[in-house]
């Protein structure tokens, strides 16, 4: 008997499993709705919010929507929050009354580190589905009083800078106009290595805001004294190569390469004007002193990483950059393998390296011969 009834297909099995598996997601989906709702009398704001942010994270593949509005009632819930009062503001209080002095104080201090704990929490959780809506929040809530209420052990505002740049560098890949305007006023409280990063996702992004941002960037240095900041030769430098790296054009296919944009020319040539004329300042004295001799150096070391590409682009002031090179040659830190060197050698064919390795110096002719 069993043999005279049709077997069911593999497509047949596999449409009832996903049948069942879809009528199974449902329920759990609408079960996990359920406990949102209960979750919301909860006595604890903490527990409400840890609710919320976890179910928009399950519900965050199925129902993008669902999920962003859990999302922005738990800063809803989190912005409800009543925000401790600084000891020093309370009614009667005395001025000498210090932040942490007495039980009020220690209860204040208390409920600031659980406000902050929460707020990092929920800003991680919101930095990872949405950049834009973490960065609102982050702005949203900030405490002014902060640093009273803690004295020296406050949150931070290098932290509240950083991971608001770092919130940029994200937003840069789907909103450059946005992330401009947060790297310019970053820009106002010195060059970081974030305002780079963003200044780096534009370049791809958006070149003319890349051009822009660079042009700013290049002032701030100039105003700030390069030779005073490691991070500012840093910064030049790193954009430095970036930008010969579009600007040179692929060995394998030269001829069908794109034309890098003009403002790539156009930034590149004013970096390396910059790094020029701050090399140019270098004093004898700076190599003597402690403090800024390593700072003179690294420049004296870049100048001379780019001196090819300063006869190319600016070769009015070659000459001038040859002669600071010449003037401390002994105090320029020359690196053992240049970065030519890893560029010439691809797409090469072995019969090349042979040849390129007979002509080389000796530490690159194992390199050469490996390859």
């Amino acid at each position: 008997a069993l043999a005279q009834t049709p077997a069911r297909t593999q497509a047949q099995k596999e449409e009832k499993s996903q049948k069942e598996d879809k009528e199974l997601e449902k329920k759990a989906l609408a079960l996990l709705d359920e406990i949102v709702g209960e979750a919301m009398s909860l006595k604890l704001v903490e527990n409400r919010i840890y609710a919320l942010t976890m179910a928009a994270d399950l519900f965050w593949k199925r129902n993008e929507d669902r999920a962003r509005a859990l999302l922005a009632e738990a800063v809803s819930q989190f912005m409800a929050i009543e925000p401790p009062i600084q000891p020093g503001a309370q009614p009667g209080a005395q001025p000498e009354d210090q932040p942490g002095a007495g039980p009020e104080g220690l209860r204040a201090l208390q409920m600031m580190g659980i406000r902050m704990e929460l707020r990092t929490q929920l800003l991680q959780t919101l930095a990872a589905r949405d950049s834009r809506m973490a960065l609102d929040f982050l702005r949203a809530s900030r405490l002014p009083e902060a640093g009273k209420l803690f004295g020296s052990k406050g949150a931070s505002p290098d932290f509240e800078r950083d991971f608001e740049m770092q919130l940029a560098i994200r937003i840069a890949e789907n909103d450059p106009r946005a992330a401009l305007q947060i790297a310019e006023e970053s820009l106002k409280q010195g060059v970081s290595h974030q305002v780079y990063e963003i200044w780096a996702n534009l370049l791809n992004k958006d070149p003319k805001a890349a051009a822009k941002l660079s042009g700013e960037i290049t002032s701030a240095i100039k105003s700030a004294d390069a030779l005073k900041d490691y991070q500012s030769v840093y910064v030049v430098t790193s954009m430095l190569n970036q930008l010969r790296a579009q600007l040179r054009p692929s060995r394998s296919n030269e001829k069908e390469s794109p034309k890098p944009p003009q403002e790539a020319r156009e930034m590149f040539r004013d970096l390396l004007e910059l790094m020029v004329s701050t090399a140019l300042r270098v004093t004898a004295d700076q190599l003597l002193d402690f403090q800024e001799q390593g700072r003179a150096r690294d420049l004296l070391t870049q100048v001379q990483m780019f001196l090819p590409d300063i006869e190319k682009h600016l070769p009015s002031r070659a000459p001038a950059a040859r002669a600071k090179l010449a003037q401390f040659d002994k105090a320029i830190y020359r690196q053992q393998a240049p970065q030519e060197v890893f560029l010439d050698m691809e797409n090469k064919s072995p019969d090349e390296l042979i040849a390129m390795a007979a002509k080389s110096q000796d530490e690159f002719k194992d390199m050469l011969y490996r390859q």
